[in-house]
């Protein structure tokens, strides 16, 4: 059997080199070879490894399928506030001799079957990983569309209240998505009076002058569009307002809400790089503020 002699990390029996000096170390590794058992070892190691980057996949697979649901309970829950006026509209031009304006009952009807097919369009999006297109838009014609429809979710006791800035400077989002904030909104302060009280939907610019901390967001300074939705009802218990963000938290009573209305629009206000403000006083109502920031070739204002 030839004889063998260490050469760096190999071992090569000596008939295999060339005739000539031999250039050779005498160092022998400090380390054993590893044993078959060691050997096994590594293996059950890049095995292990393996099967947690697997794990890791399906887990985040089976995370963007709950997201996925969650989306579509919520966008379910935004279309029956749309199917709504729809159902309303529809059953006063039925009723024969009824003294109404059908050609605005026929407007309600078409804008808000629109806006549910936009809705579908973003649970579609989602599937497919993709975004809501972020395009120039004006708050002060988007409010007055969205209370269009509102106006046929409320009872004869509840006076609705709407003051919008003209001229307001542009921000940059999704129609759909802004008037689903706005809708989601309103329908929780119209739910938190009991059908009975004054509910309001202010929009305005401002300006921070300062960073300000919000809720889950803390806002650089800037120039920014408001959207308050006000209610004069009971106010919002302090336990409750801790978790009134989380997805499927509902004070409403079994099959009268999700708890997806108000997940949904955070989620899309901070998309659009907005914050909210609650602020609320028991037996007196609650006031939620939304923050946008404007398009930049509208940040000209001088801050006061």
């Amino acid at each position: 059997m030839p004889s063998t002699i260490y050469c760096h990390s190999q071992i090569l029996p000596l008939n295999s080199f060339p005739s000539g000096p031999l250039q050779h170390s005498h160092e022998v590794p400090d380390q054993p070879w590893p044993s078959d058992d060691e050997r096994h070892a590594r293996k059950l190691a890049q095995a292990s490894s393996h099967q947690l980057v697997e794990r890791q996949l399906i887990e985040r697979r089976r995370q963007r399928l709950e997201s996925l649901g969650t989306l579509a309970s919520g966008i379910v829950h935004d279309l029956n506030n749309l199917l709504t006026p729809i159902l309303m509209s529809s059953r006063m031009l039925q009723r024969e001799g009824a003294n109404v304006d059908r050609a605005a009952l026929l407007e309600t009807i078409t804008s808000s079957a629109s806006r549910g097919a936009d809705l579908v369009g973003q649970l579609l999006t989602f599937a497919r990983g993709g975004e809501g297109q972020h395009v120039p838009l004006q708050v002060e014609l988007i409010i007055p569309e969205v209370i269009a429809i509102l106006r046929h979710t409320l009872s004869g006791t509840v006076d609705l209240k709407t003051d919008v800035e003209t001229g307001l400077p542009t921000m940059m989002g999704d129609e759909t998505e802004i008037s689903q904030v706005v809708m989601n909104l309103a329908i929780n302060a119209r739910d938190a009076m009991m059908d009975a009280g004054t509910l309001s939907v202010r929009a305005r610019s401002m300006i921070l002058d300062s960073e300000r901390s919000f809720s889950y967001v803390t806002l650089p300074a800037g120039h920014y569009l408001a959207i308050e939705v006000s209610d004069s009802g009971s106010g919002i218990k302090p336990e409750v307002r801790e978790r009134m963000f989380d997805p499927f938290f509902t004070t409403k009573p079994r099959g009268q809400g999700t708890g997806l209305g108000l997940s949904t629009s955070l989620g899309i206000i901070r998309s659009h790089g907005g914050a909210i403000d609650v602020q609320s006083t028991l037996g007196k109502g609650t006031t939620i503020t939304v923050l946008f920031p404007v398009a930049k070739s509208d940040d000209d204002l001088t801050k006061t």
